[in-house]
């Protein structure tokens, strides 16, 4: 994916723990215009309702009370 997380003040890091949870895996991702996390759902896919290169909530779209920011 290409980014490196400890160059973005704004993003966290969190531990994500489960026995269901696959190993080697980057969970989330940083916008390239908003320069903040995209909101995560609940099986950790990215939140459609948001652009997954910008970052930014697609027009005419409501983010999904399901997903949140790590």
């Amino acid at each position: 994916m290409g980014q490196d997380y400890c160059q973005h003040w704004r993003v966290s890091s969190a531990a994500f723990l489960g026995g269901t949870l696959r190993g080697n895996r980057q969970y989330g991702l940083v916008g390239s215009t908003s320069l903040e996390g995209t909101p995560l759902m609940p099986d950790s896919t990215l939140d459609p309702a948001y652009n997954s290169d910008t970052g930014l909530l697609v027009p005419a779209r409501t983010k999904s009370p399901t997903s949140a920011i790590t």
